[in-house]
């Protein structure tokens, strides 16, 4: 199936193009409120078939948006191969990750945008995953630098781990997600990528790529404040920053911790709390009762 700029304007469009043309697997959410229909960790590392993919659209179950999981390429031209999705959050990761290349990147590789032009998402199609970047720590004077544009707020998903809303989908305040440049993306070397976001976080002090345990490297993938800093007054994870995940890891060390001495209720009053303190802006009670039940399914 072959889509073009002429024919991608729907979000049944956007679907089949992430699907079929690009590869990757393509999940049902509600963009606008930032959360999945399903749980998607099943398909981290396999694909969907063809018919649950079309289902989905027969139903109307994308109207809302979709997400992609980033990572493994399972069909199309590009199989084989990893999508790699570089999420720039201020106006400084921007000027910083692209320099004075974003119109070349346009037409080289799939640029993403908004109404808002001080974020984007970039994506690049390479030969291998290369280490991930997700949350931030974030005390009250980094938020400082943040909020001044000092500082560049950048992640980076490459494997199945991440998702990544997307084109055409409705942003919760921003309008739809727009790809500006090519649908037809270049293949980069894994190594050129990986060097580039080094160099961005080498500058600013931010921690980025392998992790040397002895003899043996391992990919580090930047999960987020470790579970004592989690716990520690002062961190944050700001929106945008996977504070899902984060919660998630909070939740998962309270249960292991508590379950023999507290109720569940008093464990996700612990939970609440953190909440609270954790995360900026916090999570309503509906979102926290979903990752609740998911931490729960998960422990």
């Amino acid at each position: 199936m072959i889509i073009n700029n002429s024919n991608l304007n729907s979000i049944n469009d956007s679907a089949d193009f992430w699907y079929y043309q690009i590869g990757v697997n393509v999940i049902s959410a509600d963009t606008k409120n930032k959360k999945t229909y399903e749980n998607w960790l099943p398909w981290q590392d396999k694909p969907i078939s063809e018919k649950e993919h079309e289902l989905p659209k027969k139903n109307g179950e994308y109207n809302k948006g979709i997400a992609i999981i980033t990572g493994p390429i399972w069909r199309g031209p590009y199989k084989g191969k990893y999508l790699v999705a570089i999420d720039l959050d201020n106006k400084k990761a921007i000027e910083e990750f692209c320099r004075d290349g974003l119109e070349e990147l346009k037409q080289k590789t799939l640029v993403e945008q908004t109404s808002n032009p001080e974020k984007m998402h970039i994506y690049f199609i390479v030969e291998r995953e290369i280490p991930n970047k997700a949350s931030d720590k974030c005390n009250t004077e980094i938020l400082k630098k943040i909020n001044a544009n000092k500082i560049p707020v950048l992640e980076v998903k490459s494997n199945g781990k991440g998702i990544m809303f997307c084109a055409n989908s409705p942003h919760q305040k921003d309008g739809n997600y727009r790809i500006i440049g090519t649908l037809k993306p270049e293949v980069f070397p894994a190594s050129m990528i990986e060097e580039r976001i080094t160099l961005v976080c080498k500058k600013y002090n931010i921690p980025y790529g392998f992790c040397n345990n002895g003899n043996n490297i391992n990919y580090n993938f930047n999960i987020g404040p470790s579970i004592e800093e989690l716990f520690t007054p002062g961190t944050k994870i700001l929106e945008g920053h996977n504070r899902h995940l984060g919660i998630l890891r909070v939740m998962d060390s309270l249960l292991v911790k508590n379950m023999k001495f507290l109720t569940l209720d008093e464990i996700k009053g612990h939970a609440q709390q953190r909440n609270l303190d954790l995360c900026v802006p916090p999570f309503d009670d509906r979102d926290m009762q979903r990752q609740w039940k998911q931490g729960f399914e998960l422990c």
